[in-house]
C-alpha cells in the first residue's frame, strides 16, 4: 500500500492587494514630501524678496541718515531724469533724484514687482504696488511695496516694508 505524504504547506510572501496598498501608502508619502519641498521654496523665495526689501530700505535710510539735511531732496517729485555721477556737477534735488532713481531700479531688479518711494505718510501700511498713497503728512520714512505669490492660494498677496527716517 502505498500512502501518499501530502503536505499541506501554506504560501508565504505578499498577496497582490497588500503590494497595491503599500504601493499607494508610499505614493501618498512622496506627494506630502514633494509638497513639503515646494512649500520650503516658496517660503524661501519670500523670506529673499523680504530681506531685499529690508537691505534696500537700510541702504537708503542710512544714506539719509548720515546727512539728514538732504531728507527734503529725497522727497520730491518725479520729473529730475538726469544721472548725476562724481564728475558732473549737479543741484541737491538732481543728486537727489538721480539716486533715488538708481536705487528704485536695483529694488525693482531685486525683487519683482517692486516699488518704493520717500515720502510722508501718517498712515504707512496702506498703499499697494500701483499706488503707494503717502499722504504728504506724518512722518518722512522710506516706503517699499511688492506682490508676493501666497504658499497657500494661487493668488498674490501684497507685501510692504516701512523705515522711518530721522528728522531733519
Amino acid at each position: 500500500m502505498r500512502q501518499s505524504l501530502i503536505s499541506t504547506q501554506s504560501q508565504s510572501g505578499f498577496s497582490l492587494i497588500e503590494v497595491m496598498i503599500a504601493m499607494l501608502v508610499l505614493a501618498v508619502g512622496a506627494g506630502g514630501i514633494a509638497l513639503l519641498l515646494l512649500a520650503s521654496v516658496q517660503g524661501t523665495v519670500q523670506a529673499q524678496e523680504r530681506s531685499m526689501a529690508t537691505l534696500q530700505a537700510a541702504e537708503l535710510a542710512q544714506l539719509i541718515h548720515a546727512n539728514p539735511a538732504v531728507l527734503g531732496h529725497f522727497i520730491l517729485p518725479a520729473g529730475f531724469t538726469r544721472n548725476c555721477n562724481q564728475g558732473s556737477s549737479c543741484s541737491s534735488d538732481e543728486w537727489a533724484a538721480s539716486h533715488l532713481q538708481q536705487w528704485q531700479q536695483d529694488l525693482e531688479a531685486g525683487i519683482a514687482q517692486a516699488h518704493g518711494v520717500v515720502c510722508k505718510d501718517s498712515s504707512p501700511m496702506d498703499g499697494d504696488y500701483s499706488d503707494l498713497a503717502c499722504d504728504g503728512i506724518g512722518e518722512p520714512l522710506v516706503k517699499i511695496v511688492w506682490q508676493e505669490q501666497s504658499s497657500s492660494q494661487h493668488s498674490q498677496q501684497t507685501q510692504r516694508l516701512v523705515l522711518p527716517l530721522p528728522q531733519p
